[in-house]
């Protein structure tokens, strides 16, 4: 599974959905569920963080957090990775955030996201993860 940029946010910035979000992301950190997370993602999350002004203090505990999730791995986006994430923005209709998402799950052979995005549910073959089961 792919771990999106919201579900981190949803919980940093106690947004409408940091439930099902927590749920999710305690299952990875205790290992209950593997999942990737990408270095765009995570520069993301830092970036929105200070725009919501948080301090570096807050964004380098949340970087420094991530170390901590048992089933969490990350995988860094090459250039190509993202030169093909602009062909699918154009064959899927996607952003570019979502069509290097997109690209990295591919890379990864994996089908299942954990997102709030409903622009991911447009993918054939992709599952959208929202709430444990």
């Amino acid at each position: 599974m792919l771990i999106d940029t919201n579900l981190f946010l949803e919980v940093q910035l106690n947004q409408e959905k940091v439930q099902k979000a927590s749920e999710i992301l305690e299952a990875v950190s205790k290992n209950i569920i593997q999942a990737y997370i990408t270095d765009f993602t995570i520069d993301s999350i830092a970036i929105i963080m200070e725009h919501y002004n948080k301090s570096p203090a807050e964004i380098k505990r949340f970087l420094v957090s991530l170390l901590a999730y048992e089933g969490l791995d990350f995988y860094q986006l090459s250039i190509f990775d993202k030169i093909k994430a602009t062909e699918h923005m154009s064959s899927l209709q996607l952003d570019f955030d979502d069509a290097c998402m997109y690209q990295a799950m591919q890379v990864l052979k994996i089908t299942t996201i954990a997102s709030f995005d409903t622009d991911f549910d447009k993918i054939p073959n992709i599952k959208r993860l929202v709430s444990l089961p």
